[in-house]
């Protein structure tokens, strides 16, 4: 007796029985079409990994008493459970049928549809109106069935030139060729490179459609047959139709033709420029109908992108000329009163607008936006900004409004449109409405080689999309809450007004580094630093090294480390400043123009620092030479000379007080004519007695001659750059 321990090897006995119950558990089955079946005279074996009987003995086994294994049937075999009766079976019913893991038919259809793909290069060297459907191009090593659809594609091809048919004409395909579509496009005025682009736009976007519909003819037969358990199922290879599937195509396509599209938007005045990009952007139009037409199914109209036009009871929404007619006319030209050729403009730098959901989402825009106390007129004015503004979610728009005037932030409503429009919420905008309809093209650019998974791609970019814009939205909201709560700021409305920027920096990173660091390097007092965020927000956005580089170099031009907190309390923006950039020069300067305690004069007047030496200093420096005698004298003993305006205050009240009241101006103090109001300066300096008319009146006068001067020099300059652009084009062109 030998006893089998777990881990040891199994003993001869037990792997045979092994084999024999493999062969005795397959027998019992067949293979039938929908599955696997137990045949009636079967039985079923009893389980291998059944438990032992364990009763009054041990788990061991004999292999004294075990014959050798021989391949005579009639030889001594051991005998076992396998020459035992069974029962007959209790089940005699078909196992469910259900799909394959692995579909070899799908992937059999996939791989014809990668190689029609790879056909495109042939497809896209055709010249313009030769016969599109069938390639002949050597595709290397196939299989006979393969070689025998190439042969039938040659004998339908040949069969119809025979016949004397232009296939080009006939096919729906070939109505959609890129050639085809860039040589009318052309015709019309648009350049050549931009009506090629517009061209292959379509034709992928055709191509893409048609492979996404096949799929999904190919599915439901697939599915059919495995309900009613029929045959082998036949599939196209995708790129031999069947004479009577290409007709039926070609009958649902025959409404859609891209002459006709085309026709329709030269009616409207738009030129080739505009229709090339409108097709470069949005190639699903050529699939509209142009005009109402007879009822097309639900099939042929309808498609999953997000340029499809479904029936939903808008009737002028249903057609190209419907779109046209609700978003060029209506609210382009009529509703926000644009011009023809801005018309235009805004259309070819948004085309996504001619979809039934663009046109709606537009409209649903400029009705929030009317909303919030935005007027047409204003929105039509930033024509730059109005595509964009345009093309973003109606939805995330107003996410972002009930963000604003929650709790978290306290914006006012009223306050709120005039923000949207300004220029420094772009980018915030583009973080929580992003546009999506601007940009690059909906089916795909150059580098797209297989647009078939472009509706998968655009639905992962959605859901990604989505997802970073709920996780952006929780970041704002715990930045608002530390801003307001942990550091104090009581306006954060203001402060996000000012700067919207400050909802996307990042609290670990950027406000908690920045608020310790001016409490701590600089000196600021904590019950300081919200006034200072709320003055100047950008501050926060600043990197720490850099301004570690500003204290440092403020400290070596002689300025008190007792005085840094007071300076920057007052003006935080120094710290955003360069120092070779920006401090540098204007200490030189004031070094060159005789001032010997510079910490002192940047002390006295620490905005100096951010000044422009060629915009600001030299000119007043240079006009104060010429009409004080002690110039460098008055600029030391007042160095606020510089903060004030050049124009408006410094020569208007010289020259006002030299040509209208003849005064000694060489002899007057500069602190004494630039320091008082406009009233106080005409009483006090100026002597008038008329509360300050008179000297309003000649400032008045000398700004209109200002004004109309600085236009007449715009103007020739503006003149000038023309000529010279048109004789440069003229010259490109020879």
């Amino acid at each position: 007796m030998k006893t089998w321990r777990r881990g040891a090897a199994l003993p001869i006995a037990l792997i045979i029985s092994s084999e024999r119950l493999i062969e005795a558990f397959q027998a019992p089955f067949t293979t039938t079409q929908s599955g696997y079946r137990r045949k009636p005279s079967a039985v079923r074996p009893p389980s291998f990994y059944s438990a032992p009987d364990t009763s009054g003995s041990d788990l061991s086994l004999d292999v004294s008493s075990v014959p050798a294994p021989t391949k005579d049937p009639k030889a001594t075999s051991t005998p076992d459970i396998f020459d035992q009766p069974l029962a007959k079976p209790d089940i005699d019913e078909p196992l469910p049928s259900r799909a394959p893991r692995v579909d070899s038919a799908l992937l059999r259809f996939l791989s014809a549809q990668k190689k029609d793909a790879s056909l495109q290069n042939e497809i896209d060297g055709l010249q313009s109106g030769k016969a599109l459907g069938v390639i002949t191009t050597d595709l290397g090593q196939s299989t006979g069935t393969e070689s025998d659809q190439k042969m039938k594609s040659l004998e339908v091809a040949k069969e119809r030139e025979n016949e004397g048919e232009n296939f080009a004409d006939a096919s729906w395909m070939g109505r959609y060729n890129g050639n085809i579509i860039a040589q009318q496009l052309i015709a019309i005025g648009a350049e050549e490179n931009e009506a090629f682009k517009a061209g292959q736009a379509v034709q992928r976007h055709i191509l893409a459609r048609t492979a996404r519909r096949r799929i999904r003819k190919f599915l439901r037969e697939r599915d059919r047959m495995w309900t009613k358990e029929k045959g082998e199922m036949q599939f196209t290879n995708g790129i031999v139709m069947s004479e009577g599937e290409e007709k039926m195509q070609v009958d649902k396509e025959d409404q859609y033709r891209c002459e006709d599209v085309i026709t329709l938007f030269t009616s409207k005045g738009l030129n080739g420029k505009d229709v090339a990009a409108i097709l470069e952007h949005t190639p699903s139009v050529v699939t509209l109908r142009t005009q109402g037409s007879k009822a097309d199914s639900d099939e042929s109209i309808a498609d999953s992108s997000l340029s499809s036009v479904v029936n939903t009871g808008n009737q002028s929404a249903e057609t190209l000329e419907g779109l046209m007619q609700l978003v060029f006319d209506d609210l382009l030209s009529i509703t926000l009163s644009l011009k023809r050729y801005d018309a235009r403009t805004v259309l070819r730098s948004c085309p996504g607008l001619l979809t039934k959901r663009g046109s709606q989402s537009a409209m649903q825009v400029v009705t929030l936006m009317k909303s919030l106390g935005v007027s047409a007129s204003s929105l039509a004015r930033d024509k730059k900004a109005l595509p964009k503004l345009l093309s973003r979610s109606p939805a995330g728009l107003f996410r972002f409004v009930a963000f604003l005037s929650s709790e978290d932030v306290r914006m006012p409503v009223k306050s709120i449109g005039p923000f949207l429009r300004r220029k420094s919420t772009a980018q915030l905008l583009d973080e929580v409405a992003p546009s999506t309809m601007v940009g690059s093209t909906t089916n795909g650019g150059e580098n797209n080689t297989n647009p078939m998974w472009d509706g998968l791609e655009r639905a992962d970019s959605a859901q990604s999309q989505r997802k970073r814009i709920n996780s952006l939205y929780r970041s704002m909201a715990s930045t608002a809450d530390i801003l307001r709560h942990d550091i104090g700021v009581g306006s954060l409305g203001k402060m996000v007004a000012s700067y919207p920027n400050v909802l996307l920096l990042d609290i670990s990173s950027q406000v908690v580094p920045v608020t310790e660091y001016l409490c701590d390097q600089i000196g600021i007092w904590e019950e300081d630093i919200p006034r200072v965020l709320e003055s100047f927000p950008s501050v926060l956005e600043t990197d720490k090294s850099q301004m570690d580089d500003v204290v440092k170099y403020m400290l070596s031009i002689g300025i008190s480390e007792d005085s840094l907190g007071p300076i920057f309390r007052s003006f935080p923006s120094l710290l955003t400043l360069d120092v070779k950039n920006d401090m540098e020069p204007v200490v030189d300067f004031v070094r060159s123009i005789g001032v010997s305690n510079v910490g002192r004069f940047v002390t006295r007047l620490p905005s100096v620092l951010g000044y422009s030496v060629e915009k600001d200093l030299r000119p007043k420096w240079e006009y104060l030479t010429k009409v004080c005698r002690f110039d460098q004298f008055e600029v030391v003993r007042f160095p606020a000379y510089f903060s004030y305006p050049f124009e408006r205050v410094i020569k208007t009240r010289y020259e006002y007080l030299r040509d209208v009241k003849r005064a000694p101006i060489q002899l007057m103090s500069v602190d004494e004519i630039v320091r008082f109001g406009d009233n106080e300066f005409a009483r006090s300096v100026a002597g008038d007695s008329d509360e300050g008319i008179a000297f309003a009146a000649y400032a008045e006068t000398r700004q209109k001659k200002r004004s109309s001067k600085k236009r007449r020099k715009e103007n020739m300059d503006r003149s000038k750059k023309e000529r010279m652009d048109t004789i440069s084009r003229k010259q490109r062109d020879r």
